[in-house]
């Protein structure tokens, strides 16, 4: 089973620098860290009660700290629930976290028609291949106005 903490990485930082406060997944004695896009110094991070002090914005920090943390610890929750993560390491579990909650633009797209068909023409090795299914690909798209968004 993996724990979830927040952990402000100061690894790398001078003193009086912002670090990165990131969420540390743990199985087995390794960790693994998502950083959450929030920079804080390490006077306003108060570590025993994982909140943000002494910063005129704080309410509105902890609120989106607490939010991301809730929303990792859900999906965490949601695949361990499905026994998905059995054969994970911390670091395959924060990946697969990551695809989760913010996909990628191929992940988004694998399904569409145009995106598997311009996947396919740039493995193709011969040029003159290439060009002949680019030419039938702007045919596609000519004759169905709605091409690129039809999926398998």
């Amino acid at each position: 089973m993996a724990t979830t903490k927040l952990y402000l990485d100061l690894r790398g930082v001078n003193a009086d620098d912002a670090a990165p406060l990131k969420i540390a997944v743990t199985k087995h004695g390794r960790t693994a860290y998502y950083p959450i896009g929030i920079k804080v110094k390490k006077s306003q991070w108060d570590s025993r009660s994982c909140k943000v002090v002494n910063c005129d914005n704080k309410a509105k920090l902890n609120g989106f700290i607490q939010n991301k943390k809730t929303q990792f610890d859900n999906v965490l929750f949601d695949l361990e629930s499905k026994c998905e993560t059995g054969g994970l390491t911390s670091t395959q579990i924060k990946n697969k976290i990551a695809s989760i909650l913010s996909p990628s633009d191929d992940e988004q797209n694998k399904n569409l028609f145009t995106f598997n068909f311009k996947r396919f023409i740039n493995n193709c090795n011969r040029e003159n291949t290439k060009r002949i299914y680019n030419d039938t690909l702007r045919k596609i798209e000519k004759f169905q106005s709605d091409a690129n968004s039809m999926a398998f």
